[in-house]
């Protein structure tokens, strides 16, 4: 199910991909550093009079917790990415698809996009562009 999610949303894969990619490095990038304050605190922690079974204790749930929050970080920075990329080539898509229509057969494709995609006053200048090539 998961898959078939994807190949829906994936709609210019290459170009998604790499905009999700480059998403998730400025977005992943501070909470790596704030792991690393964290671990940096932990490890300060020596100082304080904790026996050795307290601080691996310590330490092991330090670890634990930032695997956890980094990983549902990345899962939901790369669900989030793609799917305002979609948001956006999904008319570039609609576009293609009512200029192939009209290649084929002449007449006004009317492209329609969705209410939340992006560039309906691109979408509406084509559709007017094809009613002016149909009136003359």
């Amino acid at each position: 199910m998961a898959r078939i999610i994807l190949k829906q949303l994936l709609i210019f894969p290459k170009i998604q991909l790499k905009y999700t990619a480059i998403y998730a490095c400025v977005t992943l990038a501070p909470i790596l550093v704030l792991m690393a304050c964290h671990s940096y605190f932990i490890h300060q922690l020596t100082r304080v009079d904790l026996s050795i079974e307290e601080m691996s204790l310590i330490r092991q749930n330090s670890i634990e917790l930032n695997i956890f929050i980094f990983v549902l970080t990345s899962i939901f920075v790369v669900l989030i990415s793609i799917l305002v990329t979609h948001r956006f080539l999904g008319p570039f898509i609609a576009i293609k698809r009512g200029l192939d229509s009209y290649l084929i057969d002449r007449k006004n494709p009317n492209i329609k996009i969705r209410k939340t995609d992006e560039a309906h006053s691109l979408v509406a200048q084509i559709n007017e562009f094809f009613e002016a090539l149909e009136t003359k």
